[in-house]
């Protein structure tokens, strides 16, 4: 029982920085990038702190961190996704297998270097 009120702990710090990342990409970064590099802005943000929080989860929680970061993704899916016009059209086969993706690289990064 501890361990698995350990993970949701590690679970929820890892999905409340992500939220907050995003939340910081998409109010504050993209607004003043938009301004310098307009069609650069709607490809990329040149600063993306979600991937720090991808690679810090990997670094302190191992392997246990996939499970972390897909929930995260699932979350940030959910909360920015439903904002938009068509919410969930954009769930399809290949975002799932990019959100497993990104939830592995980093830690299958770290065990091989």
């Amino acid at each position: 029982m501890e361990n698995l009120k350990e993970h949701f702990i590690k679970t929820l710090i890892v999905v409340c920085a992500s939220i907050f990342m995003m939340l910081f990409v998409t109010k504050i970064v993209v607004p003043i990038q938009s301004n310098f590099l307009p069609e650069i802005t709607l490809y990329a943000a040149l600063i993306f702190p979600v991937h720090g929080i991808r690679v810090l989860s990997a670094w302190l929680f191992g392997w246990a961190s996939v499970f972390y970061l897909f929930i995260s993704n699932i979350f940030i899916f959910i909360i920015f996704d439903s904002a938009t016009e068509n919410p969930y059209s954009s769930l399809t086969t290949e975002s799932i297998m990019a959100w497993i993706l990104v939830s592995v690289i980093c830690v299958f990064t770290f065990d091989l270097l």
